[in-house]
């Protein structure tokens, strides 16, 4: 009997709630705001890995932001790392560094968005750093683990840290903001002397000299410069050799000169990685309507490999060790020969619109002479879809068809004598071609 009686006071119970609950509905308020600390939070409440990084960025004061509302990413260099850097830049403490060289360190490390180990990709991320500068991640393996890279410079010890306004991503050594823009980047190695010489006197050492560029089409750009034994194993050992070749006007200033378009033939707009270049077929250069064609050969990357005209042209190669060089305005890349620009004569190409796959399958039709009336047409109309690579939207009795009158027909002037016939509108049934 008292079990009995506790049954029907807990049944009770239940029926209350329920009727609590459903009496509540208005009172369902919905929240976005997530129960993890913020990013600033969770630095400072870890400072036996983080309390380094936490003078920084009290510091710059980018603090402030940092643990209020917001989508960030963070690559928080550990306590170690930041002892590092201070042990290789010879600094005592933090206070050793000046204000604006620890707000360009910080920059560096953040990102006004979410940003996920999935989109860690081999190349840049999509979006820039708060320094203006991109970051490019990868992989690295050692001893059968495989862990991320930032900027070639660090290793991903703790990813995808998920906080209430964004992503910690944890490494091992604080990143290195660039300081040199692309001109500065290939003027500094001596093996582009020829090269750089060519910039100076084309105006385009001035144009990739260019921090935030008003010019946004040209904010960021990449070079492929070539070496100086690129531009000798084609004899071309001097500057003064490479002018005399390529500057039909005497003044490399000039847009329609040889040798400015040869600078500019090797300069490509936006910041390309070789990860971006590899993904695409061909790169637009600043030299009017022309492209590099790019190419991924097993791990070699080509420039210009095609064939022309039933010939193999070879490929220029792109030194993956020397290139993926970020600057304050884009990227340097090595080119280990000489290329420029190769001017294509027209050449001949015919075709036949009526030498289709799917119709050559059908031996009993493909070019044989049709026996129905009022030929060509004789064939069809064929079901949409039939062709693979050919779309149409038919009315009322229109399709594409097929024919074939001879050589010698007269009336119907084709190479082999046969004809494709579409229709060209959607209402007349004799608009065809």
């Amino acid at each position: 009997m008292k079990t009995r009686h506790s049954f029907k006071i807990l049944g009770s119970l239940i029926v209350l709630v329920i009727s609590c609950l459903a009496a509540c509905k208005k009172l369902n308020i919905v929240t976005t705001t997530a129960k993890s600390q913020n990013i600033y939070s969770y630095l400072t409440s870890n400072p036996d890995q983080f309390s380094e990084f936490v003078k920084m960025l009290d510091k710059t004061g980018y603090r402030d932001f940092l643990k209020a509302y917001g989508t960030y990413t963070c690559f928080a260099p550990d306590n170690n790392a930041v002892l590092s850097y201070l042990k290789e830049t010879g600094k005592a403490s933090i206070d050793a560094f000046t204000d604006d060289e620890l707000k360009n360190i910080v920059k560096l490390h953040l990102i006004q968005d979410t940003v996920k180990t999935v989109s860690f990709t081999d190349g840049k991320l999509s979006q820039v750093t708060m320094l203006g500068q991109y970051l490019i991640t990868g992989v690295s393996n050692a001893n059968g683990v495989s862990t991320y890279t930032i900027n070639r410079q660090s290793l991903v010890t703790q990813p995808n840290i998920y906080l209430s306004n964004g992503y910690i991503h944890v490494i091992d050594h604080v990143l290195k903001p660039a300081t040199k823009t692309v001109a500065q980047l290939i003027e500094a190695n001596p093996n582009f002397s020829i090269f750089t010489q060519a910039l100076k006197e084309t105006g385009y050492y001035d144009s990739l000299n260019i921090v935030n560029n008003p010019d946004t089409t040209r904010r960021f750009l990449t070079v492929i410069a070539e070496t100086n034994k690129a531009l000798q194993d084609s004899g071309i050992n001097s500057y003064a050799a490479l002018k005399a070749k390529y500057s039909k006007t005497g003044d490399p200033r000039r847009a329609d000169d040889s040798l400015h378009l040869y600078v500019a033939y090797h300069i490509i707009f936006d910041a390309k990685y070789i990860a971006d270049i590899v993904s695409a077929q061909s790169q637009t250069t600043l030299a009017p309507l022309n492209v590099l064609l790019t190419k991924l050969d097993d791990q070699t990357i080509l420039i210009n490999d095609l064939d022309f005209n039933g010939v193999h042209e070879k490929g220029i190669v792109i030194e993956r060790a020397s290139s993926d060089v970020t600057a304050t305005n884009g990227v340097a890349h090595t080119a280990l020969a000489h290329f420029t620009i190769k001017n294509r004569l027209p050449v001949r190409v015919d075709w036949d619109v009526a030498d289709q796959p799917e119709l050559r399958k059908l031996t009993s039709i493909f070019r044989k002479l049709t026996a129905v009336p009022n030929s060509p047409g004789g064939y069809g109309p064929f079901p949409l879809g039939f062709f693979k690579d050919i779309t149409w939207q038919p009315g009322a009795s229109q399709g594409i068809s097929y024919g074939c009158t001879g050589p010698t027909n007269t009336s119907w002037y084709q190479w082999w004598g046969d004809v494709m016939i579409m229709p060209m509108s959607t209402t007349a049934t004799n608009a065809r071609a």
